[in-house]
């Protein structure tokens, strides 16, 4: 995997295979944003959001990716984001990052 040279955003709509996923540990700002520290109400919060899934979709992508320990183990930070603006958790992560020049 080549790195990046700028900031780089990576969203949870692709699945990295585990070489991929773990190639980003040399990154040291690494944000996992769930809606709730408790992974079954960020599950219920992330079904609510997801209003029109595809019909033909048979396959629960938010529970794969909330199960998936790779996320977890990777993220130097985790943001909730439940009950915030995009303004609030973007300024939390600009503080983390800040704290962590």
């Amino acid at each position: 995997m080549t790195r990046p040279t700028s900031p780089t955003t990576f969203a949870n709509l692709a699945e990295y295979t585990e070489p991929d996923l773990y190639d980003l540990a040399a990154y040291r700002n690494v944000f996992l944003l769930l809606p709730s520290p408790n992974r079954g109400e960020s599950l219920q919060i992330l079904r609510k959001r997801d209003v029109e899934p595809p019909s033909d979709l048979n396959f629960d992508f938010n529970r794969h990716f909330l199960a998936h320990h790779g996320y977890y183990d990777l993220a130097k930070f985790t943001v909730y984001t439940q009950g915030r603006t995009p303004t609030e958790t973007c300024a939390e992560i600009v503080a983390l990052v800040d704290g962590n020049a």
